[in-house]
């Protein structure tokens, strides 16, 4: 990846705690950087070494998935609509990891460790939850609606 300059302070991501990786800001445009693992699995990780193999692994998993996987024998509208799920997919798991990060509001105030920032950040998670779902759901009736037409050529 291309060295970018810092971010204006106001835009830096929250440190990690010692020792875990520092999650990356990720440019849409370079979306196959990151087509392997979840960053929220990597996150999860303490060894900045590690995070980093398993990106030099991805990177080659992504490589060979692409040079080596079998031909795609359907039509380009089947090509989209596999896609669309695919991504459907990965709104579903981030969905459920936002409602879970929201959940752990009371579990937070049952331990003592809700601060006003975390409370806000925990509520603003189990909102981007229901936003997920909505896409989800609208890409889900798409692909429906699409089922019923016919390609023409």
């Amino acid at each position: 990846m291309p060295n970018r300059p810092a971010p204006p302070p106001s835009r830096r991501p929250a440190a990690p705690p010692p020792g875990y990786a520092t999650v990356p800001r990720i440019d849409p445009r370079q979306w196959e950087h990151f087509a392997v693992f979840r960053e929220t699995f990597l996150a999860t990780l303490d060894d900045e070494d590690a995070v980093e193999a398993f990106r030099v692994f991805a990177k080659a998993q992504y490589t060979m998935a692409l040079e080596y996987g079998p031909p795609w024998y359907g039509t380009p509208a089947d090509a989209t609509a596999h896609g669309l799920r695919a991504i459907t997919a990965d709104l579903r798991f981030l969905q459920g990891y936002l409602t879970h990060v929201g959940n752990l509001e009371q579990s937070a105030l049952d331990q003592g460790l809700i601060t006003p920032r975390n409370e806000r950040w925990l509520r603003f998670a189990g909102r981007m939850s229901e936003k997920l779902r909505l896409i989800g759901d609208e890409i889900e009736r798409e692909l429906e609606a699409g089922l019923a037409e016919k390609d023409e050529g």
